[in-house]
C-alpha cells in the first residue's frame, strides 16, 4: 500500500527520468543511415517503412525477440541484412550524454532518490547501459519498457515504479520529452516536468522546490 498523497508544496523526494531525449542524445536518423549505406535504399523510405509500421513498440515490451525482430523489419525494409548488419543500424542512434547529465544527477542524487523509466528494447539496452555506464549508476534502479512488458504511456509501467519507490504520488517528479507521457504521470498524481531543453531540468527541479 502506497503513503497518502503528499502536498504540492513540499519538494518532491524522488524523481523519475526519461533517458532518451533527456540524459542521452537520440539521434534516430543514425540507423536509417547506416542502412542505406549498406543497401544504397533511401533513408527516408527506410525510415517511413519502419517508423509506420510500429512493430518498434512490440519490441519495447519484449513482445518479440531480437531475431523476430530483425526478420520483421528487414521484411518491412525490403532490404537483405544478416542480423549483425542490422543489430549495428539499429543501435546507431546513441549520440552522447547531454552537457551537465553527470553533475546533474550527482547532485540530485544527494538530496532525492532518482531512478529511470524508459521506453526501450533488449538491444539498445545492452548498448547504452556500458556505454553510460557512469551516469546509469547514478540512478538507484533503471526500469526498462523490454523487461516490465509495458512501455510509457501504459499504466502499469508507472504503477510499477511507484510500487518500487514507496512514495506518494505527489513526492515525485517525472522528468520525460514526451508530453503523452507527463500527462500520464500527471494523471497518476506525479508532478510532471516537460523537458524542452535538457539544459533548464536542473531549473524545473528547483522551482519544486528542491536544493540541488
Amino acid at each position: 500500500m502506497r503513503p497518502p498523497a503528499a502536498r504540492h508544496d513540499r519538494p518532491p523526494t524522488a524523481a523519475v527520468f526519461d533517458l532518451g531525449g533527456v540524459i542521452i542524445r537520440v539521434r534516430v536518423e543514425g540507423m536509417f543511415e547506416y542502412w542505406s549505406g549498406i543497401t544504397g535504399a533511401p533513408a527516408e523510405r527506410l525510415a517511413h517503412a519502419v517508423l509506420a509500421d510500429g512493430a518498434y513498440r512490440e519490441f519495447e515490451r519484449g513482445e518479440m525477440t531480437p531475431c523476430q525482430f530483425h526478420r520483421h523489419i528487414s521484411g518491412v525494409m525490403g532490404i537483405d541484412l544478416d542480423f549483425e548488419q542490422f543489430r549495428r543500424g539499429w543501435c546507431n542512434v546513441f549520440d552522447g550524454l547531454y552537457d551537465g547529465t553527470e553533475q546533474l544527477l550527482g547532485d540530485l542524487s544527494a538530496s532525492m532518490r532518482i531512478v529511470s523509466l524508459t521506453n526501450t528494447n533488449e538491444l539498445h539496452s545492452a548498448m547504452w547501459r556500458p556505454l553510460y555506464d557512469e551516469a546509469m549508476s547514478r540512478f538507484e534502479a533503471i526500469f526498462t519498457s523490454h523487461e516490465l512488458g509495458a512501455r510509457k504511456p501504459e499504466p502499469q509501467s508507472y504503477h510499477a515504479v511507484l510500487d518500487y519507490l514507496g512514495e506518494a504520488p505527489a513526492n515525485v517528479a517525472f522528468v520525460d520529452d514526451r508530453a503523452e507521457n507527463i500527462e500520464a504521470a500527471e494523471r497518476l498524481g506525479m508532478r510532471g516536468i516537460l523537458v524542452e531543453d535538457p539544459a533548464d531540468i536542473r531549473r524545473s527541479i528547483r522551482k519544486m522546490g528542491a536544493a540541488v
